[in-house]
C-alpha cells in the first residue's frame, strides 16, 4: 500500500481520485442542483451567492482590478474592513471572524452610505439584520457587530 502525506487539499483530492478511479470520483463531485429547496439552510446559502453575484454586477467598484482599495484589520476584535472606491463609487465592507458580539467604534469613510448585504438577515438563514439600513459618516462610526457579521455597504448614489 503506497502511503501519500495528505498535506494540503490538492493532495488529497489526487489521492481520492486515485483511491476512488476517475469517473467515481467526479460522479461524487458533481454539484446537486435542487438542494436549495430543500431546506432553509441550502436555501440561505444559495440566496446569500444569488445576492453577492447581484450586486458585483449592479456596483462595479466591487469587481473593477484597477478600484483603489485598503484593508484594515481590527485583530483584537477579530475585524476586517474593507475600502474600494473607483470613479463610479465606492463599496465598504464589515467581516467579522469573532465568536461574541462587539460593540465599537470603527473607522468608516466619510460619506452617506447604504446596507446592500447583511449575512444575518434572516433570507440568509440569519437570526435578523444586524447593521443599520443607511449610514452617515464623518470618518468613523459605532457599531454592535454580532458574532460572524459580514456586512456591506455602498455610497448613497447607486448604479442603475
Amino acid at each position: 500500500t503506497l502511503l501519500i502525506p495528505r498535506r494540503n487539499r490538492y493532495i488529497e483530492q489526487f489521492a481520492d481520485v486515485v483511491a476512488l478511479g476517475l469517473p467515481a470520483y467526479f460522479q461524487r463531485a458533481h454539484v446537486e442542483t435542487g438542494r436549495h429547496v430543500a431546506g432553509a439552510e441550502h436555501q440561505g446559502l444559495h440566496d446569500t451567492y444569488r445576492t453577492l453575484l447581484a450586486l458585483r454586477r449592479q456596483f462595479p467598484v466591487l469587481t473593477d482590478p484597477d478600484a483603489e482599495r485598503s484593508v484594515t484589520a481590527l485583530e483584537t476584535e477579530r475585524i476586517l474592513l474593507l475600502h474600494a472606491r473607483n470613479s463610479e463609487g465606492a463599496a465598504f465592507a464589515i467581516l467579522h471572524f469573532a465568536d461574541g458580539p462587539v460593540t465599537r467604534d470603527l473607522p468608516w469613510p466619510v460619506g452617506e452610505w447604504i446596507r446592500r448585504f447583511d449575512a444575518s438577515e434572516a433570507r440568509f438563514a440569519g437570526p435578523g439584520a444586524s447593521g443599520p439600513d443607511a449610514v452617515t459618516s464623518e470618518g468613523a462610526v459605532r457599531l454592535r457587530l454580532p458574532a460572524h457579521a459580514a456586512l456591506l455597504y455602498t455610497r448613497n448614489e447607486s448604479p442603475e
